[in-house]
């Protein structure tokens, strides 16, 4: 969408004699029109079409915390399903954006989600080792931890 436009002309100063042998100065004024269109991009559609699936995503892997720590199968499944519904995803956004040599900001949202889910999914093998231990209490300690910590650090 255009927001707005402007027209400007201004006096500019070129530090040059442009390799004229004529001319003593090393400087030039040229008159400049200068003519600026300000363009937006609306947020709410890169909403519903990345941000929230991404949520939902993570709130699918957000479950894990409430499964008990024994339970990995059941754990790992939400996990990676999260992760391949993310890798999905982003392969669709990505196919529909031009080739560039940087991160754009849904690369960045992916990323982040990639790391989040990562996260559950150690989460998940820690505590069922600790479990597998005879460490029950301190598995569901860190299934509290998690419970608390997962969606501050989302």
């Amino acid at each position: 969408d255009i927001v707005g436009t402007e027209w400007l002309v201004t006096r500019s100063t070129y530090e040059t004699n442009f390799g004229s042998p004529f001319v003593d100065k090393d400087r030039s004024f040229y008159s400049r029109a200068v003519f600026a269109i300000d363009v937006a991009r609306s947020f709410w559609p890169y909403c519903y079409k990345i941000l929230i699936p991404l949520i939902v995503s993570l709130a699918i892997a957000y479950l894990v915390f409430f499964l008990p720590p024994n339970e990995i199968q059941s754990a790992s499944g939400l996990a990676m399903t999260s992760l391949l519904t993310c890798v999905a995803m982003n392969l669709t956004v990505s196919s529909n954006l031009p080739e560039v040599g940087y991160l754009v900001a849904s690369d960045k949202f992916f990323i982040c989600t990639y790391g989040l889910i990562f996260v559950t999914l150690a989460e998940t093998v820690w505590t069922f080792a600790l479990a597998s231990d005879g460490r029950l209490d301190y598995a569901n300690r860190v299934e509290r931890w998690f419970r608390w910590g997962f969606p501050i650090a989302a």
